[in-house]
């Protein structure tokens, strides 16, 4: 995998995956083929605010029953977007480093960026371990001691360890789990949720729906006199920031 910490980099770029890189959330369906029906309970507790995403992912997981060949079958039918591959090409032809960071299971992520046959990519995310022939645990190996939102991926943490120098940071993505980094980041291509909220809290960002408007608008940065989140992209090169 890349060493983003090595790389010399004009944009540290984090990109969510379910809902982001995959059009929909494949956790969810995932665990809704899978799961007992307790795990509405659990992402009802989460979304009130009641637990931790981290503890909320913890007892989904624990009610998952799949062996290996289900999730292979399962996987089969999705696809990510299709221009993720060519984003990725394009950010790493002009010195810009990916890193995928989720709270999705990595084994999830990595069958369908190697299915589209994307570039190898760093992936900061949670790890479903077996526990017999077809239960599983959840690995957390991206969490962080005393993360704001007690995230099972602290997405924070991964944006300042995979942080090349001084460059700045891009986060891509669409929920409530990007809200933490979205406060962070010096830029935002955002969609959805995490949309909305940037437009409530006046972060810096532009709208976008999928990785061919993405690469557009990197452009647009890449091409801007940029120093940071106080001096923002001149509008005319990000039509559609705020």
């Amino acid at each position: 995998m890349p060493d983003m910490a090595r790389t010399p980099a004009r944009w540290t770029i984090i990109c969510d995956f379910d809902g982001t890189i995959a059009p929909t959330d494949v956790t969810d369906q995932l665990l809704e083929r899978y799961a007992s029906p307790e795990w509405l309970q659990f992402e009802r507790a989460w979304q009130a605010n009641a637990i931790s995403s981290r503890e909320c992912l913890i007892k989904q997981t624990e009610l998952v029953e799949m062996t290996r060949k289900d999730l292979q079958d399962f996987l089969a039918p999705f696809h990510i977007d299709p221009a993720f591959g060519d984003f990725v090409k394009y950010a790493q032809d002009t010195q810009c480093n990916v890193q995928v960071a989720s709270e999705g299971y990595t084994q999830v992520i990595s069958i369908l960026l190697n299915h589209a046959g994307t570039p190898p990519l760093p992936i900061a995310a949670t790890y479903m371990i077996p526990d017999g022939s077809n239960r599983w645990m959840l690995g957390c190996p991206f969490s962080a001691p005393g993360c704001d939102s007690d995230a099972a991926t602290c997405k924070c943490a991964v944006a300042s360890e995979g942080r090349a120098g001084d460059s700045p940071t891009l986060l891509i993505g669409d929920g409530r789990s990007d809200f933490c980094l979205a406060s962070r980041a010096d830029f935002i291509f955002a969609r959805g949720a995490l949309l909305e909220h940037c437009r409530q809290h006046s972060l810096p960002h532009v709208e976008v729906q999928n990785f061919t408007e993405a690469k557009h608008h990197l452009a647009a940065l890449l091409a801007a006199d940029f120093h940071g989140r106080h001096r923002l992209p001149s509008l005319a090169l990000v039509p559609s920031y705020g």
